[in-house]
């Protein structure tokens, strides 16, 4: 058993809860505690708060029983929920709306922690950089961090009330899809130090241009108090006109434009990582990094300027990314039998970090076969289209020896790679997921390289486990 996994969070009381959200009292006593915090039975155990969120879909509500019978300590309903049927008896709050209470409590929690609170966001690099940078923040102190990326309104409530009386740190990490999802996150979690990773396409169906996701990405930042600081890229214009509205102290990093935290003589390491010397006001220090991605040295800068924004040394940096592990379905290695390698980047796609996963590709490849795997990238909007047909476009630019397509747009990207040189014989599209894996586990030659990437909705995932279970 991992102890510190299934150690208790800090607890909180009925009483807390009617303060912090205004709720109302069905039954039970004002002085019950609660050690953690569920929105799903599944994982709910023994002296949990069980929040019953109502969704478009589902009702959790219809499992507030079950949520009894598990030994909940209490129950967090909508006052339009019906009460459960069960003889046990346990505490019994009521709210207007569950989700907003949810949240309400993890604001009200997070005031008793007088530790750093690290927020990170961006368009791409999100989940990457809070693990380098919890990485760093926990070699000499517990560091609590978001779990995966449960980093919607959802997951970053939770995410706080897991947080344990011996955490020094917390890294947090808020994501959005639409226009006005990170300022009410940012209220709730108050970050000392706020990251911007990148601005990219990703959600530009739902909020219209680089601009507007700037604005939204921005709202982070934007609600940092005068005694914080803001951690932003400096070679991302749309990052940094967002300095502006920075109310307290701003650190930048990059290696493209002058930067407070930068990466002198980059060295790839094949397929470890990367090694460079990271230079800043504090000095230098010649650090590695694991990770086969492009965008490794910037993320791996963006944590360290996050942790030197927290006070860490330089030497507790080097330390950190020497015990930093990359997370799994991002630029992930895995090898299959004849010494092929597959990278596994197939939690989600969009125009960027496809660019990344293709140009990795083709630097790790070397001078064996590189053959890239593409499902559509979602939530473009009318920007699809053109997408697409450029990453066809760079997928033949960079000499791909073949290009496998499945998806709504895949005859976009077969067009864009035809286009810029690819003959048909190289490109096949398909409709069904376990066709592709046994066509691409046919063409498959001793030594290859193969990327897999496509958007959630494409479940590649799914390919990767059949390749994986064949080899």
């Amino acid at each position: 058993m991992n102890f510190e996994k299934n150690r208790l969070s800090i607890e909180f009381t009925t009483r807390d809860i009617l303060t912090w959200t205004g709720g109302n009292k069905i039954q039970g006593s004002e002085n019950t505690t609660f050690n953690a915090t569920s929105i799903d039975t599944r994982s709910l155990r023994e002296g949990a708060l069980f929040v019953a969120i109502r969704g478009n879909k589902y009702d959790a509500h219809n499992f507030l029983s079950e949520a009894m019978d598990k030994k909940a300590a209490g129950l967090l309903i909508s006052q339009r929920g019906k009460l459960p049927e069960s003889s046990r008896k346990c505490s019994i709050i009521a709210v207007r709306d569950t989700t907003k209470a949810l949240g309400d409590i993890a604001k009200g929690h997070r005031q008793s922690f007088s530790g750093t609170l690290v927020a990170i966001t961006g368009s791409n690099g999100k989940t990457t950089t809070k693990e380098m940078c919890a990485s760093i923040l926990g070699v000499d102190s517990p560091c609590l961090k978001t779990s995966g990326n449960l980093n919607n309104q959802f997951g970053v409530p939770l995410t706080l009330l897991s947080r344990r009386s011996d955490h020094e740190y917390a890294v947090i990490e808020i994501g959005m899809n639409h226009r006005g999802e990170i300022a009410p996150l940012a209220k709730i979690a108050k970050p000392n130090i706020g990251i911007i990773t990148n601005i990219g396409t990703a959600h530009i169906e739902h909020l219209g241009s680089q601009e507007e996701i700037s604005k939204e990405k921005g709202d982070l930042v934007a609600n940092l108090g005068p005694d914080s600081t803001a951690v932003l890229n400096a070679d991302d214009p749309f990052v940094m006109s967002q300095s502006e509205r920075c109310l307290g102290r701003t650190i930048t990093f990059g290696h493209e434009n002058a930067a407070e935290v930068m990466a002198r003589d980059v060295e790839s390491l094949g397929g470890y990582g990367f090694s460079y010397n990271l230079v800043t006001d504090r000095g230098s220090q010649n650090v590695k990094i694991k990770g086969l991605g492009e965008s490794t040295v910037i993320n791996s800068l963006a944590a360290s300027a996050g942790a030197i924004a927290a006070g860490v040394t330089l030497e507790q940096i080097q330390e950190g990314f020497h015990r930093y592990e990359p997370p799994r379905g991002r630029m992930e290695k895995i090898l299959l039998d004849n010494n092929i390698c597959l990278i596994h980047d197939a939690y989600n796609a969009n125009p960027q970090s496809v660019r990344n996963a293709l140009t990795s590709l083709t630097r790790l490849k070397t001078s064996n076969r590189g053959i890239a795997v593409l499902g559509d990238m979602g939530e473009l909007g009318s920007a699809s289209p053109e997408a697409h047909r450029k990453s066809g476009e760079l997928a033949a630019e960079l000499g791909m020896s073949l290009l496998f397509l499945i998806g709504d747009w895949a005859e976009k990207v077969r067009a864009g790679a035809l286009a810029n040189g690819m003959s048909s014989q190289q490109i096949m599209i398909s409709k069904d997921l376990k066709k592709l894996g046994e066509s691409i586990r046919e063409a498959l030659r001793e030594n290859d390289w193969v990327l897999i990437k496509g958007s959630r909705s494409m479940q590649m995932e799914r390919l990767v486990e059949y390749l994986v279970r064949s080899s």
